[in-house]
């Protein structure tokens, strides 16, 4: 929350919506990423505000300051033998976590929304089946949230052109939101025993952005 007030974009949560949230057992929320830093911070102090200490996947290339080591849990996506230990050594806290009946936020795409094409609409990168394997080991309730909006065009823009110039416009797009609360709506909690019938962590995982992107319509 102090990030948010700080950025004078505290987020106004619905009371009714945030009764739903369970008090107690592992809860896993999931939503999509159209802002990245904005979004990011909204889901974590709907989890702060709701369970308390959490924990968040996040890219190890951002796991810079060590007073956020408390909550941030790495994922490393290069390519070589030392992300494969990180990654390894990730899984097993955050399964722990949520075994102790603790709190997880993710964004399962792994990445901010991104046009494919000049003039086209934002849309979530591929959801990894690993953050549906997290939730049924650990018998998880999830919580969807959805994000309208998108980031500017400049910035899709940058996306197409190459990672460098999309990453240095991150922060003009958190400038551009300074003031403004996040808009999100928080669908249903989802109990384990509503996704374990799903014969893969693939179908979970679709499952679950269906009933996340479904939440777009009021």
């Amino acid at each position: 929350f102090a990030a948010l007030e700080q950025l004078q974009a505290t987020p106004h949560f619905q009371h009714m919506q945030l009764s739903l949230v369970p008090t107690d057992g592992p809860v896993v929320f999931i939503a999509n990423h159209p802002f990245g830093i904005m979004d990011g911070l909204t889901l974590c102090a709907l989890a702060e505000h709701t369970r308390g200490p959490f924990k968040i996947l996040i890219n190890a290339a951002l796991c810079r300051d060590p007073r956020l080591d408390p909550y941030f849990v790495p994922v490393d996506f290069s390519k070589n033998k030392t992300a494969s230990i990180t990654n390894a050594r990730s899984a097993r806290n955050v399964l722990k976590v949520l075994k102790d009946g603790g709190t997880l936020v993710v964004f399962p795409a792994g990445g901010i929304s991104t046009a494919t094409g000049w003039g086209q609409p934002a849309v979530d990168l591929p959801w990894s089946p690993f953050i549906a394997t997290l939730i049924l080991r650990a018998k998880a309730t999830t919580v969807p949230v959805y994000f309208p909006g998108q980031n500017s065009r400049l910035f899709q823009w940058a996306s197409l052109v190459n990672m460098d110039l999309r990453l240095a416009f991150i922060m003009g797009e958190v400038r551009r939101q300074i003031g403004t609360p996040v808009a999100h709506r928080i669908g249903a909690p989802i109990p384990y025993e509503a996704l374990s019938h799903y014969p893969n962590d693939e179908e979970v995982i679709a499952a679950l952005r269906k009933i996340t992107h479904d939440l777009s319509s009021p």
